[in-house]
């Protein structure tokens, strides 16, 4: 439609009448069911750098978050970053298995203390009780994906593994995104005419629509970083006119105010 930007934006009770008339839910994870972890893993990068006396500069972890979102999944984006610190800062290559280990258990460390964003697992948990198909399509790797599962007591707490059970495609099984889509898909039956997916970023809007899913609820993470919204999203309110500034609206049984 040409004039998509100017559509009003649908209400609270409009989105929820969208999630109830289809069959099933596909999530985003980074930036819709948690705060946005790329400043997280930004910090990884910093400690392992710093171990080696070197002191990263703000245009190079730009080009970190680029790269890391561009990356088919993490294991192919380490050794890159570690070359790049070879040709820059003359660390030697044979560095390489020692600086992954310590990237990933910075990260770790940091990723057992990721919360969930508010009313996010009541929402998902409403769903599923009420017979939507729940599946987590993410750019995130699996790594993380097994980290908040396995080891982060807010998840456990929320049942999270009991959630999506064995629907979730992460960047290790299948990117770019748009493919992900496609194999939760062709995993779960579902057409996708019968599927809302719920993102924050362009690009994940986009590999929904390009997977064929139509509905796409735009989640606008309020913890949002500044690289976040200005950078990788660039364009996303033009995208849709279903949207949510918090899980709580997307609750049923809720009132517009």
């Amino acid at each position: 439609m040409k004039n998509r930007d100017k559509l009003r934006d649908a209400t609270p009770a409009e989105v929820r009448a969208v999630l109830d008339d289809h069959k099933a839910i596909y999530s985003d994870f980074d930036g819709v069911l948690v705060p946005s972890t790329e400043g997280l893993f930004i910090d990884a990068y910093k400690k392992v750098l710093r171990d080696y006396n070197i002191k990263p500069k703000l245009s190079f972890l730009v080009q970190v978050v680029k790269a890391r979102s561009a990356a088919k999944n993490s294991d192919n984006f380490w050794p890159a970053l570690i070359g790049h610190m070879n040709k820059t800062h003359g660390i030697p290559e044979s560095e390489l298995d020692r600086s992954l280990q310590l990237a990933y258990q910075y990260a770790k460390n940091d990723l057992k203390n990721v919360k969930l964003n508010p009313d996010a697992p009541e929402f998902l948990w409403e769903r599923k009780n009420a017979g939507h198909d729940l599946g987590l399509v993410t750019a995130t790797s699996r790594f993380t994906i097994d980290t908040v599962t396995n080891e982060n007591e807010n998840f456990k707490n929320a049942n999270f593994s009991e959630i999506f059970e064995d629907k979730i495609i992460t960047a290790d099984e299948a990117s770019p995104k748009y493919k992900a889509y496609g194999q939760m898909l062709d995993a779960s039956g579902h057409h996708p005419d019968e599927v809302v997916a719920i993102e924050d970023s362009k690009g994940g809007v986009d590999a929904a629509r390009k997977a064929g899913i139509k509905k796409v609820i735009i989640y606008k993470d309020p913890s949002a970083s500044f690289l976040t919204k200005h950078i990788l999203n660039a364009g996303i309110d033009k995208l849709s006119n279903l949207k949510a500034d918090s899980f709580a609206q997307l609750r049923k049984n809720k009132e517009d105010k």
